[in-house]
């Protein structure tokens, strides 16, 4: 399955090898069946004793996923970062991002608030003199949350 950027992807109908193609790519971007609110998370998939009712889900108790949405990777996708490893830019208001940091040598993403010209992580293992790169939060409009609700 390719990844696709910048646009939510329905879960309805998914099979369980499917989910998990995408769960093992983690974190993805997700929004739930009672929130419409966007969230980094490491989902998974639930399903009945006989494998049908395939869910992605995520949380305890489950929270059942409706759409989510994947993170393209800094080192195979500059287009979507913005900061020190791709165009030096800087975030030009107070809001949350999606944070790149290098972490023992390896790429991971986080997500962090932007204040008064500094980022403040919300991730643990990014410090911030470790982040390189920075990309706009998704969001969801109410229009689209409820196409795919239904």
């Amino acid at each position: 399955m390719s990844r696709v950027y910048k646009k939510w992807i329905s879960t309805k109908g998914m099979s369980i090898q499917e989910i998990v193609s995408i769960t093992i790519h983690s974190p993805i971007i997700v929004v739930t069946d009672n929130c419409s609110v966007p969230s980094m998370q490491y989902p998974y998939y639930d399903c009945n004793d006989k494998g049908e009712n395939v869910k992605m889900v995520y949380s305890y108790p489950t929270k059942k996923v409706i759409a989510y949405m994947d993170i393209p990777n800094i080192a195979e996708d500059r287009a979507y970062w913005h900061g020190e490893y791709t165009d030096g830019e800087e975030p030009k208001k107070d809001s949350e991002y999606l944070i790149c940091c290098e972490y023992k040598n390896k790429f991971k993403v986080g997500y962090a608030s932007f204040r008064k010209g500094k980022f403040y992580s919300h991730t643990m293992f990014c410090e911030n003199d470790k982040i390189i790169g920075w990309a706009d939060y998704p969001k969801i409009s109410d229009e689209k949350y409820k196409s795919l609700a239904s």
